[in-house]
Order: C-alpha cells, then sequence, then structure tokens
C-alpha cells in the first residue's frame, strides 16, 4: 500500500489496519523466535560459516546488534519457558522483558556455580513467577522488578572523571524521593529543557543559582561567552551585510547628495521633537488595502492581561501537574508531564474568556490539536 491508499484511509480505518497489523507482527515475532532457537540448537550457523548464532543474525540476516542480542536472548528463555508464546502474541510481554529476564537468569547461574561449584536447580520456575510479575509493565517498571528478583547490589558510589577534551563525566546515583524530585523538575521545565537532557536541566538549575546568589555579572566569563555566542554570531553577520548594502552603488550618484543632506535635516527634527516629547517616538502604522483572509480577522482580538499567578498555580494543582486531555471515544487520558500549557476551552477568537471554568492544562501536542479542530489554524 503506497501513501495515497493511505491517505484515503479515514482515521477509524487507519488505526483498525495498524490495529491487525501489530498483531501480524507479533505472531510474525514468536515465529522469528522458534526458529532462532531450532537454528541454534542444530548449530547451522557453524556450517554457514559463521563461529556464532550472534554473528549469524548480525552478518547473515543484516539484524543490528542490540536486535540481534534481544531475539538471541528471547529465543533462549523461549526454550525454557514454551508457554510464553501466547503471551507475547497478546502483547502482553516484549523481546526487551524477555531479554532482560534471560540475562538475569544466565547471571544468577554462573554466580551459583562460581559460589557452590553446582549446576543450578530451580531456576526455571522462578523465571515463570518473574515473567507474570513483569506482564504489562513498562520498561522501567521492569528493570526495578528485576534488580529486585535478582538482587542486584546497589551502587550507591559517586564517580566523576575527567576526559580527554576535559570535559567531565559523572555517574551519580538518586533514591526513590531524590528521583521523584528531579522528574517533576524536568516536566516542569520542559519549555526551557525541550531535550529533556540531564545535562542541560542540571546546568539551567545551577545557572539560576549561581545568578540568584551573586548576579548575573559574577557569572563565568566562558559561560558568558557560551551563552551569547549564536547572538554574536548573527550580529557580525548583520554587520557584514550592512558593509555590503553600503558598497553598493547608487543608480543616480548626482541625486545621492541631495537625499542625504535631505534625510540629515529631517533626522535633526525628528530627534530633536523627540528629545522635547519622548512620546512622539512611534511604531508607524501599517496600512492594509482590500479585505484580510477571513482566518485572520477570525483570530485578531485585543492584548489581553496575563492570567493572575494563583489562578494559574490552582489549574495546574487541579490537573495535578498533568495534561487533561481525554480521548471521548476510549477514554484514555494523556499522562504527559511535559511542555504543559493552558488552554481555553472556548477560544478567545470565538468569545471565550479567561474564568476558571474555561481554561484546563494541556501539553503542547494536544493544546495544537485543540485549536486546529476548533479551526484557530
Amino acid at each position: 500500500m503506497n501513501k495515497n491508499e493511505l491517505m484515503r484511509l479515514s482515521n477509524n480505518q487507519l488505526v483498525e489496519r495498524m490495529n491487525r497489523l501489530v498483531q501480524t507482527e507479533r505472531k510474525i515475532t514468536h515465529l522469528v523466535l522458534s526458529h532462532i532457537a531450532e537454528i541454534e540448537n542444530r548449530r547451522l550457523f557453524l556450517e554457514a560459516g559463521y563461529s556464532s548464532m550472534f554473528e549469524f543474525l548480525t552478518k547473515k540476516f543484516l539484524y543490528s546488534e542490540s536486535a540481534a542480542y534481544r531475539r538471541l536472548q528471547a529465543a533462549r528463555l523461549l526454550k525454557k519457558v514454551p508457554e510464553i508464546v501466547e503471551k507475547i502474541e497478546q502483547g502482553v510481554l516484549n523481546l526487551s522483558q524477555l531479554s532482560q529476564v534471560q540475562s538475569g537468569i544466565r547471571q544468577k547461574e554462573k554466580e551459583i556455580k562460581k559460589s557452590f561449584g553446582i549446576k543450578p536447580t530451580g531456576l526455571i520456575s522462578e523465571a515463570k513467577q518473574i515473567l507474570n510479575r513483569i506482564e504489562n509493565k513498562t520498561q522501567k517498571e521492569s528493570q526495578v522488578i528485576l534488580a529486585q528478583e535478582f538482587d542486584i547490589s546497589i551502587k550507591n558510589k559517586e564517580t566523576e572523571r575527567l576526559q580527554k577534551d576535559e570535559s567531565l563525566k559523572l555517574e551519580l546515583v538518586f533514591n526513590i524521593e531524590q528521583k521523584e524530585i528531579l522528574h517533576q523538575a524536568r516536566s516542569l521545565l520542559s519549555n526551557k529543557n525541550p531535550s529533556h537532557n540531564w545535562v542541560d536541566l542540571f546546568v539551567l538549575l545551577a545557572k539560576r543559582e549561581v545568578v540568584k546568589r551573586v548576579g548575573k555579572e559574577k557569572l563565568n566569563e566562558e559561560s558568558k561567552q557560551g551563552m551569547n555566542a549564536e547572538f554574536n554570531q548573527v550580529k557580525s553577520e548583520n554587520f557584514i551585510q550592512g558593509i555590503n548594502e553600503e558598497s553598493k552603488p547608487d543608480v543616480n550618484e548626482e541625486s545621492k547628495p541631495k537625499l542625504e543632506a535631505k534625510s540629515e535635516v529631517k533626522l535633526d527634527k525628528k530627534s530633536k521633537a523627540i528629545k522635547s516629547d519622548p512620546k512622539k517616538l512611534q511604531m508607524p502604522s501599517m496600512q492594509f488595502t482590500g479585505e484580510a483572509p477571513s482566518h485572520l480577522l477570525r483570530r485578531a482580538s485585543p492584548l489581553r492581561k496575563c492570567l493572575p499567578v494563583q489562578l494559574k498555580r490552582n489549574l495546574f494543582q487541579k490537573a495535578n501537574y498533568c495534561c487533561e486531555y481525554l480521548d471521548q471515544t476510549t477514554k484514555n487520558r494523556c499522562i504527559s508531564k511535559s511542555f504543559l500549557e493552558i488552554e481555553h476551552i472556548q477560544p478567545l477568537a470565538f468569545g471565550g474568556s479567561d474564568d476558571e471554568k474555561n481554561l484546563k492544562i494541556l501539553c503542547r501536542g494536544h493544546n495544537q490539536l485543540m485549536a486546529k479542530k476548533a479551526g484557530l489554524y
């Protein structure tokens, strides 16, 4: 199916087709895992001239290294626990989870063998229990459960290392409370840190604290240069462009002195008038001919005052600092805590007000969606 055929589908048809494709993909996934397991059992990769099953998958079938590793680990777990086939088809378990469980089992087998010198038993039943616990869990939730089940040691050591370019590499460990605070800060500052990069967040917070305590003038000069690099570049480009414009010859060279003299007189009069009455410095009004497009007229509205700070706080607290968009069909609510904005349920352009009942919190994507549905752009 080409792009034009997809564009002709309705929204419901497109989602339904995607649903069928996902189901087919899950069926194919478990078949691929079964084939990998059987090929490894027969050691067919050796006959094909490859030293390992991993090399066979990456070079023969052109899987990426990470994709090959996940499938190989999941296939090995499938041999031990064949009943997970149905769970793969249903989508309650995915390749990443299976790969992590298999890696955890393998690590535990090595530890037991090293400590007691015997081949461990009973790990299969333990693996089944773990798989039941991580069903329908996110990757982060699965990592926590697996760390608990396999008793992975907690690292509390902070390390910092200078690299060859004099950059600093930090390894930090945060407890649950600290982690929640950091995630909340990243969500609240997502508009100023759109990349969600931790380094950018830490630097942003650090700069705020430095400015608060010692003032802007005390900021490191190198930091200032970094922040103003783009501005200086644009400024220099504009300067060069101005020189180029000045170097262009006029069409009528004879009239140039007269024009310059007139402009100097006008500027001199105007500057004197402005000094005597600063209110006379105004932007020139723009003249439009003809009718403006209807969508521009609909959006046109007088400048409005900012919403009171207390009203904003009430809205965010009521929404629990989370997007309030709700799909009326599936009743699925957006849970985004990033790029939150205040939306007017009835747009101001259509007679809406700043009353609290007409306001709600939406993430940027859903705010733009509602504006599009309202015909604002």
